[in-house]
């Protein structure tokens, strides 16, 4: 949820803002409608704009304990300086470490 973040219904999306997960684009833009896309109550207010986003692929990513963190920036086209920063979190997927088999070879143990 973004406070005093004035969008344009007669814009795309795509064309007010840019959203990037450390230096990548975002892959998806969404202006979230309360009731909708969204249950957050904060996005009912006039106030305040939600928008979703779909993170990029994290193909080339370096995991640390299974987790990566990068920079997730918002912010207008038209004012760079008009926007929100936070962090956002990528997690590895799960590994299986190890595994055997029960003596008969009929089930993973």
């Amino acid at each position: 949820a973004l406070t005093n973040f004035q969008l344009t219904s007669d814009v795309s999306l795509f064309d007010q803002v840019i959203a990037t997960f450390d230096d990548v684009e975002a892959a998806g833009l969404k202006v979230a409608v309360f009731g909708q896309d969204s249950d957050n109550a904060k996005c009912a207010s006039a106030t305040v704009t939600c928008i979703i986003l779909t993170q990029p692929e994290c193909v080339s990513c370096v995991f640390d304990g299974g987790a990566l963190l990068v920079d997730l920036s918002v912010v207008m086209k038209a004012d760079g300086t008009v926007g929100s920063k936070a962090s956002f979190t990528y997690w590895a997927a799960p590994t299986i470490v190890s595994a055997t088999m029960n003596t008969v070879g009929t089930a993973v143990n």
